[in-house]
């Protein structure tokens, strides 16, 4: 058992090193530099070290029976259930996130099992996303276009572990583990997101 507690109105419980659920493996952060990675035509585009000089992950779990855990670098928090870890993720999400875009990031965040990905009608910005494609994005633009269009962009891709029992240790967002020890390699790639908030 960790030391965390879950954090209800009613009696605190010890956190479980470990919980039988689902896991969101959450990474974002601003686009300030090219990256190496190129398709014919274009760039491919990832939350990572490759495209951003500081990244923030987060795991969120929504366990089979006891409540939802929100995993970051400085360990597990425990909830009874989405909502009542909304202030604290809204918390985690603004050390990156502005204000106008942390309503979006948030429903990404608290996505559930297949749900669909969707985003706030703006004038202003739009979503270049993908889903299903390892966590990429294409983007069909020359290398100058990449900074000129993409510099400053939010961007922030979700790694979902259906069914998995989880490993809520681990930071900074949790892992699935399985007989032979962790089992990243059972993602539910149909279900990968990756999303860059965008000037129209």
């Amino acid at each position: 058992m960790t030391d965390n507690k879950i954090i209800t109105d009613r009696e605190e419980m010890p956190i479980p090193d470990n919980v039988e659920g689902n896991l969101y493996n959450i990474t974002l952060g601003r686009i300030t530099k090219n990256g190496d990675s190129y398709f014919q035509g274009g760039h491919i585009i990832t939350a990572s070290e490759e495209f951003c000089d500081d990244i923030q992950q987060i795991g969120v779990c929504h366990s089979i029976n006891d409540g939802v855990f929100v995993i970051d670098e400085n360990g597990c928090s425990g909830f009874e259930d989405l909502d009542d870890s909304r202030d604290y993720l809204e918390e985690l999400l603004k050390k990156t996130c502005k204000e106008d875009e942390l309503e979006d990031v948030m429903m990404i965040a608290h996505i559930q099992e297949d749900a669909d990905y969707w985003f706030r009608e703006s004038e202003k910005h739009e979503w270049i996303t993908s889903l299903g494609e390892m966590g990429e994005v294409r983007w069909d633009g020359s290398e100058d276009e990449v900074l000129k269009k993409l510099s400053g962009a939010l961007v922030i891709t979700v790694t979902p572990y259906y069914e998995k029992n989880i490993d809520l240790t681990v930071t900074p967002y949790g892992a699935p583990i399985d007989e032979e020890g962790f089992g990243f390699d059972q993602a539910a790639d149909y279900h990968e997101f990756c999303g860059v908030r965008v000037i129209r």
